[in-house]
């Protein structure tokens, strides 16, 4: 028997802070309350330390890392565990080191958290891992693109600008620190490209290679750094700073296909620009969806009502899940 969806929303809170399972501790990606919060992954690393979080090991390390002191129940993927009425297991999002999506039964229903889900292949990544649930829980990362997105296309290209451009000199590639650039490395390894990273990626690429992924050869900055590839973070601030020290080299971004994220305005004078989506888009996402089963889909994120009108067809029930504060693009 299908969920009441308006009895399931009632029970899921979106607040300014994570979304809430009412009549319960649970919370969702939430940085601030005092409960418990179950953490997709380390890409924001900021919790009060009054929070107990549900992470995995990876998560955890990394927030520690960051000066974070969590109070954390570590958890590992595929191994079902209870806290009361709920019941919970962690499963691979293919997307990051360390991220997760959260599994949960209670009373009779099971809802699958899955906010950062990646289905193409990474190969510094685990693979994602979903579950048939009666809820299914999305984030609207993207805009309705025209054209799907082709990771594998895009770093065949960057890896032709590359070879195109080197009467110039190796270039500059601006870059997500956390996820991206390790993906990226690993890309440029295969090649024998030799590779200089930014401390801020540096200490990524640690963390990946201490959990027994390899992501390529690589030296801090600055250390022999006018002879190879340099990877570095996508900010302002970095990106002004080493452009105007190599301002003869090829400089490249590699950027999240979000209208509302986007960095070109920041990077003036690139030679290339490459989008390569961390999280699946939407075209990406039926099938996902499909193998899931769900009878309800909430959704929530900017792009909500996009995907809303998207899988409308494909759901009994389809709703987004927003504070009445929170604006939602049409």
């Amino acid at each position: 028997m299908p969920v009441d969806i308006k009895n399931f929303i009632s029970k899921l809170q979106l607040t300014d802070d994570g979304i809430h399972l009412d009549d319960s501790v649970l919370w969702f990606d939430a940085y601030k309350n005092r409960e418990l919060s179950f953490i997709s992954s380390a890409q924001k690393h900021s919790t009060s330390s009054q929070t107990k979080i549900i992470a995995t090991e990876e998560t955890v390390k990394i927030i520690e890392h960051f000066g974070q002191k969590p109070n954390a129940l570590i958890c590992q993927y595929y191994r079902p565990f209870s806290l009361g009425r709920l019941r919970m297991e962690l499963l691979p999002s293919g997307s990051v080191l360390g991220g997760a999506s959260l599994y949960v039964e209670k009373d009779q229903e099971s809802t699958l958290y899955a906010p950062d889900i990646q289905s193409q292949a990474i190969p510094t990544e685990k693979p994602l891992a979903l579950k048939s649930a009666h809820t299914l829980i999305l984030k609207a990362h993207y805009p309705d693109l025209n054209v799907p997105i082709d990771r594998n296309l895009e770093k065949e290209r960057l890896l032709k600008r590359i070879t195109e451009e080197s009467s110039r000199g190796y270039p500059l590639i601006f870059c997500k620190a956390f996820g991206t650039a390790q993906e990226i490395s690993a890309c440029l390894q295969k090649e024998n490209l030799p590779i200089s990273v930014h401390k801020s990626i540096y200490t990524f690429h640690k963390f990946y290679e201490n959990y027994g992924t390899k992501v390529g050869d690589f030296s801090l900055l600055p250390s022999s750094k006018n002879n190879k590839v340099l990877l570095l973070p996508a900010t302002y601030n970095i990106y002004k700073k080493f452009s105007a020290e190599f301002k003869d080299r090829p400089k490249f971004l590699i950027e999240e296909p979000s209208e509302a994220s986007s960095l070109t305005g920041y990077f003036p004078n690139l030679q290339d620009k490459f989008l390569i989506n961390q999280f699946c888009d939407l075209n990406s996402l039926s099938p996902l969806i499909a193998s899931v089963k769900p009878k309800n889909l909430l959704i929530f994120g900017p792009y909500a009502m996009r995907y809303i009108a998207h899988f409308k067809e494909q759901i009994p029930h389809v709703k987004a899940l927003y504070s009445s504060d929170q604006p939602l693009l049409l």
